[in-house]
C-alpha cells in the first residue's frame, strides 16, 4: 500500500430520494446518520465534483465497518436510469453487506419484504467459502449478501488483523 493510504473510508452512491435511501439504509438495515449536510452552487463544489452548479442533499452512514455516504443531487439534474444497470458496466457495481451464515436466509426475507428485488436465493454454488447473493436497493443499484466461513481468505476480522500488523 502507497505510505499515507489508511484503506477505504466510505463509499458513495446518488439516489433520486434522499429521504427513501434513509429509510431504507437506516430504517430497514439499521445503519446510522452520522451527519447531514447540503451544499450549494459553488466554484470549489464545481472544481471538486467536475459538474456545473452542483448541489445535494448528503447523507455520511456508519455502516458497520465503513461508511456510506448518499447524494440527492438536486443540479444538475441526474440522468435516470430504469433500476437494472447490468454489473457489468463501468462503474460502481455493488455494495456487499457482510451478514452471519446463520442469519442470511432471514436477512434476505426482510430485505425482500423491504422491496429489494434479489437476482437469485442465497447459494453457495461458486464457492464453497461464502454463501451470496446479488439483488437490487430500492434506488436499483445493486447490493450483495455475503456469509464468509472460516475458510474464506477474505473474512473480515482478517482484514482488521492486518492494518493492526501494518501499523
Amino acid at each position: 500500500m502507497i505510505p499515507g493510504i489508511n484503506g477505504i473510508h466510505h463509499v458513495a452512491i446518488s439516489v433520486d430520494d434522499l429521504d427513501r435511501a434513509e429509510a431504507f439504509y437506516c430504517g430497514t438495515l439499521g445503519f446510522d446518520v452520522v451527519e447531514r449536510y447540503d451544499f450549494e452552487p459553488s466554484d470549489l463544489g464545481d472544481r471538486i465534483t467536475g459538474l456545473t452548479n452542483a448541489a445535494a442533499r448528503s447523507l455520511m452512514i456508519a455502516a458497520g465497518n465503513v461508511y456510506l455516504e448518499v447524494f440527492e443531487f438536486l443540479s444538475p439534474v441526474p440522468a435516470g436510469y430504469d433500476g437494472d444497470r447490468p454489473v457489468c458496466d463501468l462503474g460502481y457495481t455493488h455494495l456487499a453487506l457482510d451478514v452471519d451464515a446463520a442469519q442470511i436466509d432471514a436477512v434476505y426475507a426482510a430485505l425482500e419484504d423491504a422491496g429489494v428485488r434479489w437476482h437469485h436465493p442465497p447459494c453457495d454454488e461458486t464457492d464453497e467459502n461464502l454463501t451470496m447473493t446479488y439483488g437490487r436497493d430500492p434506488f436499483g443499484n445493486v447490493i450483495e449478501l455475503q456469509a464468509l466461513k472460516p475458510g474464506c481468505r477474505f473474512l473480515g476480522n482478517r482484514l482488521r488483523l492486518l492494518t493492526v500488523t501494518r501499523k
